[in-house]
């Protein structure tokens, strides 16, 4: 991570849940808090349910989760990707909002 700071590059995710460290940093005691497995699953999980609560749909939690806000090309590629190999892997099925969504 340090050789990528040094080489200028700002968004660095860290860890299983792929937390980004510019924007998620401050919420960590350290960079090395941020890999612990057990720390960056807790706070992914608390933030997707702030994410679903703010946006009402899990599509939505996932697809800002990934691009934030204001990318919506990313966020659509990416939760369509998600979806699409959940679906795969026989876990779950295409709801109208996911499949609308990622129809557009």
């Amino acid at each position: 991570m340090e050789d990528a700071r040094r080489n200028g590059a700002k968004l660095i995710d860290i860890g299983c849940m792929q937390i980004n460290v510019y924007f998620h940093g401050a919420e960590f005691k350290s960079v090395a808090e941020m890999f612990d497995p057990a720390k960056n699953v807790a706070y992914a999980a608390q933030f997707l349910r702030r994410l679903h609560n703010k946006h009402d749909t899990w599509t939505m939690a996932v697809a800002r989760y990934h691009a934030g806000p204001n990318n919506d090309p990313a966020q659509q590629r990416y939760v369509c990707r998600v979806i699409s190999n959940l679906v795969a892997t026989g876990y779950g099925q295409w709801t109208v909002n996911a499949r609308n969504f990622c129809a557009a």
